[in-house]
């Protein structure tokens, strides 16, 4: 697969994870996390990290919400309006 089309962090170090990659990454770590034999500071670890993604996830789709197209009817033909939503 090929990741040209993936941001760098804010680091340079390596490119941020896509939405999809994230929400999977958290959802491996809340299993993790809820399988309850996770040493302490494995838990500490994962939470720091999970909050990292969560933070990650709100921003995009905040990016994309506000970037939200609307389709609308205009005389008999369709128009895309770029809205910004508050």
């Amino acid at each position: 697969m090929n990741n040209d089309n993936k941001k760098v962090g804010a680091t340079g170090r390596s490119p941020l994870p896509t939405f999809e990659e994230a929400y999977k990454r958290l959802e491996a770590i809340a299993r993790e996390l809820e399988g309850g034999d996770t040493a302490l500071e494995r838990s500490f670890t994962l939470f720091e990290e999970g909050q990292k993604l969560v933070k990650l996830c709100h921003g995009m789709l905040d990016k994309a919400e506000k970037r939200l197209k609307i389709l609308t009817e205009v005389d008999g033909d369709f128009e895309v309006k770029e809205e910004t939503v508050d």
